[in-house]
C-alpha cells in the first residue's frame, strides 16, 4: 500500500501536466486496473483456518469451544478496549486521508511548484513504507501499549514542521515523520488487543 502510494502523486503530476485532471482520473483507473488487480490476484488468499472453519460450519460441525478466541461481540462493544481502538482508528483515518487529499494544495498555496508539492506527498508515503518495514520486529520486542506516545510525538512533530516549515527540506522531513508516525499509530491499537 505505501509503495503505491509514494509512485501515485508523482504519476497523477505527470498526467495532469501532459493529459489534463479529467484524464487523469482515467490514468488513475488504469494504473488500479493494471497493477492493483494483478498484485491482489497473484498474492492475497484467505488464511487457512478461515478456509477450514468455513468448511467446518458448511459440514455442519461447528468448531470446538477451546478453538474460538476472543469475546463476543456483545461483550466487546461493551468493553473500553474496542472504543479506545475505534476511535483511535476512526481519528488516525481522518488525519491520514486528510492529509494525503491536501498536502499537495497546501504546498500549491505556499507558492511551491507541483513537482516539489507531489515530492513532499511522496515522502509521506515513504516515511509509512519504511516505519512499516520495523514494525514487526518492534511489535516482537516491545510489549507495551507505552510505545504509541513515542511514534505519535513523531507523527505530531511530522505536522508541526510541514505546517511552520519555510524551505523544502523542512517540509521532505516533515513529510516524513508524518508518514512515519502516522504508519504506526495503528501499534498501539495492536499491542491493546493481544
Amino acid at each position: 500500500y505505501q509503495f503505491s502510494s509514494a509512485l501515485v502523486p508523482q504519476y497523477a503530476r505527470f498526467l495532469i501536466a501532459h493529459f489534463g485532471w479529467r484524464d487523469a482520473y482515467i490514468g488513475l483507473g488504469l494504473y488500479v486496473l493494471v497493477l492493483g488487480v494483478p498484485v491482489l490476484t497473484l498474492f492475497f488468499r484467505e488464511s487457512p483456518a478461515l478456509i477450514a472453519s468455513r468448511q467446518m460450519r458448511r459440514a455442519g460441525n461447528a468448531p470446538a469451544a477451546g478453538d474460538i478466541v476472543g469475546v463476543s461481540v456483545w461483550n466487546a462493544l461493551h468493553g473500553v478496549p474496542f472504543w479506545l481502538c475505534f476511535f483511535g482508528v476512526l481519528l488516525t483515518s481522518i488525519v491520514n486521508t486528510s492529509m494525503g487529499a491536501h498536502t499537495v494544495e497546501l504546498m500549491r498555496d505556499r507558492g511551491f511548484p507541483d513537482t516539489t508539492a507531489a515530492t513532499v506527498q511522496t515522502f509521506i508515503a515513504i516515511g509509512g513504507l519504511c516505519m512499516q518495514t520495523i514494525s514487526g520486529p518492534l511489535l516482537d520486542r516491545v510489549n507495551t501499549p507505552r510505545v504509541g506516545l513515542p511514534i505519535l510525538a513523531v507523527a505530531w512533530i511530522g505536522l508541526m514542521l510541514m505546517h511552520h516549515g519555510g524551505a523544502v527540506p523542512l517540509y521532505i522531513l516533515g513529510a516524513a515523520m508524518f508518514g512515519a508516525g502516522a504508519a504506526l499509530t495503528v501499534v498501539p491499537i495492536r499491542l491493546t488487543i493481544v
